[in-house]
C-alpha cells in the first residue's frame, strides 16, 4: 500500500504526461505478483518496483516511447533466461495524463477506505482501464482484474512507551495510524482492515479498551501483557455480564506479537506489526523454508497491505 500511495502522490505532483506499468500476468517464480505498478516520470525517474531491480530500467525506457507515441504496449519478459528468477511476466505499459479518471478513482478509494475494483483490458491492441462493479469478476483472455483493499488502519489504545516505534514502523508500511487514549468515547468507524493494539499497562484502562475493541468487527485485536493478565481481563468482562462474540475472539491475540525473541521497543513493534500483517493476509508466519508449495497465495484479487 505504501508503494501505491507513493505512486499516487508523485502522480498528483506531476503536470506532464507519465507512463504507468502494471504487471498483468506471471508464470512460475517472480519477485512481484500481478497488480504491482510502477510510475514513469517524463525524465525517466520511476516510483514503485516491478522486480528486484533487474527490469525497471528496461521498462522505463519502453514507457518513454509509449509516452511519446501514445500507443500502449504489452511486454513479455522471460526472467528465466536473463535473470534466473525461473519465471516470466507480462507488463502492460500505458500513457496517463494529469487528471486521469482512473488514478483519481484509486486515490478516492484509498482516502475513503473503499475497495477499488480495477480492470485492465489489452486485447488486440485495445486497452482500457477503470473501475467495475463488484459482481463483475471475469474479464476473459487478455484482461487483468484485481481488488485493491483499503490500507490497514492501526488503532493504538494507550499512550505508553513504545508507541513511537510501533507507529513509525506502521507508517513505513503505509498504514494509517490513530492513537486513542479514551476509546470508549470515540466515534471512530472501524472495519475488517482495522487492527487494534491495546497497550495501556493499566488494568482498568485495558479493561475498558478491550471491551470496546471486542465489541466491533475488526481484523485484529492485540493485547500486550501476560496470559495471566489476559485471563483476568476476560474474567472481569464475563463477571460484568458481557461476553465477546466468537467472531471477535477469533481475531483476538494475546500476548500480542510473533515469537521473535523481542525485548526492546523497536523489536516488540516489529513483532506486533508482523503478526498483524500475517493475520490480515491469512498467513501463518512460519519460516518460508518450511512452507510447502508457492510462498505467495494464488488469488484472483490483490490485497494491498
Amino acid at each position: 500500500m505504501k508503494e501505491l500511495r507513493d505512486i499516487l502522490a508523485e502522480y498528483a505532483r506531476c503536470t506532464s504526461s507519465m507512463g504507468l506499468a502494471t504487471i498483468v500476468s506471471t508464470t512460475g517464480s517472480s519477485y512481484r505478483k500481478t497488480g504491482a505498478r510502477m510510475l514513469i516520470l517524463p525524465d525517466g525517474r520511476t516510483v514503485g518496483t516491478l522486480s528486484g531491480g533487474c527490469i525497471e530500467e528496461e521498462v522505463a525506457q519502453r514507457a518513454l516511447h509509449v509516452m511519446e507515441t501514445g500507443e500502449p504496449a504489452l511486454l513479455s519478459i522471460d526472467t528465466r533466461r536473463r535473470f534466473g528468477c525461473h519465471g516470466s511476466i507480462e507488463i502492460f505499459v500505458e500513457k496517463i495524463e494529469p487528471g486521469d479518471d482512473f488514478m483519481g478513482y484509486l486515490s478516492d478509494c484509498i482516502s475513503s477506505r473503499r475497495p477499488a475494483h480495477v480492470k485492465v483490458i489489452f486485447e488486440a491492441g485495445h486497452s482500457q482501464r477503470g473501475s467495475y462493479p463488484e459482481d463483475e469478476v471475469h474479464m476473459g483472455i487478455g484482461g487483468h482484474e484485481e481488488l485493491i483493499l483499503p490500507p490497514v488502519r492501526l488503532v493504538v489504545c494507550g499512550d505508553s512507551p513504545g508507541n513511537e516505534a510501533l507507529m513509525h514502523l506502521a507508517k513505513t508500511l503505509g498504514w494509517d495510524c490513530i492513537l486513542l487514549e479514551h476509546p470508549e468515547d470515540s466515534t471512530l468507524a472501524v472495519d475488517e482492515r482495522t487492527a487494534i493494539v491495546i497497550k495501556n499497562h493499566h488494568f482498568g484502562r485495558d479493561f475498558v479498551s478491550l471491551r470496546w475493541a471486542l465489541s466491533h468487527s475488526v481484523g485484529y485485536v492485540g493485547l500486550l501483557g501476560s496470559r495471566k493478565r489476559k485471563q483476568e481481563l476476560m474474567n472481569a468482562l464475563v463477571a460484568e455480564g458481557w461476553e465477546p462474540e466468537d467472531a471477535s475472539l477469533n481475531h483476538f491475540h494475546s500476548p500480542a506479537g510473533l515469537d521473535l525473541g523481542a525485548e526492546e521497543p523497536e523489536q516488540i513493534a516489529l513483532s506486533i506489526t508482523a503478526e498483524i500483517l500475517a493475520v490480515l493476509s491469512r498467513h501463518h508466519a512460519g519460516f518460508l523454508r518450511d512452507r510447502q508449495g508457492p510462498i505467495h497465495h494464488i488469488l484472483c484479487t490483490s490485497a494491498a497491505l
